[in-house]
């Protein structure tokens, strides 16, 4: 009895024990417990406030995020518009270059086909100076020959040798009616279409020939002494208008 009444003790003081570490073990639980409810309540707090302000932030985010991108879409189509614009201007730019080329390509075979046909004239110009010069001499080498001949002519017709008479010098002097029409009349010169009939007649024609060579040499004295008092802007001005009437009768001898 007494056996078992030490077991039932020992056994009733751990069941005491057991009580009480299971009461503490309770309470440890139960304050562990409170304590995880509060942390998860502040917890869901925290969070709530948190997806709150993430929201919000999300929210302004969105509507920046759509700005921008308006922005840039305008800003997109903006670039797209000038970009057209500017192959469109380039390749009308780059048109325009290659008309002014094809233009000023032309304008060079023209340029070089006239400088051709302007020197061809040149040449043609100094040949004809050439051949007026030479014509020219020849022509004051004629009309000495011609003062000659006329001179022997009246010397002839004028003669008071006995033998010839008065009808022979008529008759001389009908029959060098024609020559002297021809001695006065030399081919490129201008001459009377009169014929002497009288020796008076022929001594006039030469008096009249010999006033009309004074009063050109005058009038070329006088354009001369004109052309010296002439400003060079107004020698300037004649040279250019001379040149270009060369040019246009130069042209309008190649058309024809």
């Amino acid at each position: 009895m007494k056996d078992h009444s030490t077991n039932l003790e020992k056994m009733n003081n751990a069941v005491d024990a057991s009580t009480t570490v299971c009461s503490n073990s309770t309470e440890k639980i139960d304050k562990l417990i409170t304590d995880a409810m509060v942390f998860m309540e502040k917890f869901q707090s925290f969070f709530e406030s948190n997806t709150t302000k993430v929201n919000e932030v999300i929210s302004s985010l969105g509507s920046t995020l759509k700005t921008e991108k308006a922005k840039l879409q305008e800003v997109c189509t903006g670039l797209t518009t000038n970009h057209a614009q500017f192959n469109t201007s380039i390749s009308s730019q780059i048109s325009k270059l290659h008309d002014d080329l094809k233009m000023e390509s032309t304008i060079r075979d023209t340029f070089a086909v006239k400088t051709e046909n302007v020197n061809v004239l040149k040449v043609k110009l100094e040949n004809a100076e050439k051949q007026v010069n030479d014509l020219l001499s020849e022509k004051e080498t004629m009309k000495s020959y011609i003062a000659d001949v006329t001179s022997v002519l009246l010397d002839i017709v004028e003669t008071q040798h006995s033998m010839i008479t008065i009808t022979v010098k008529k008759h001389l002097a009908k029959k060098l009616r024609p020559v002297f029409t021809m001695l006065h009349r030399p081919e490129g010169v201008r001459g009377s279409n009169s014929i002497p009939k009288q020796m008076g007649e022929v001594k006039n024609v030469l008096l009249t020939t010999a006033k009309t060579k004074s009063l050109v040499k005058n009038e070329l004295k006088r354009r001369k002494a004109r052309e010296a008092e002439m400003d060079e802007h107004q020698i300037i001005i004649h040279e250019a208008e001379a040149n270009e009437n060369i040019e246009r009768e130069a042209q309008v001898t190649l058309e024809s």
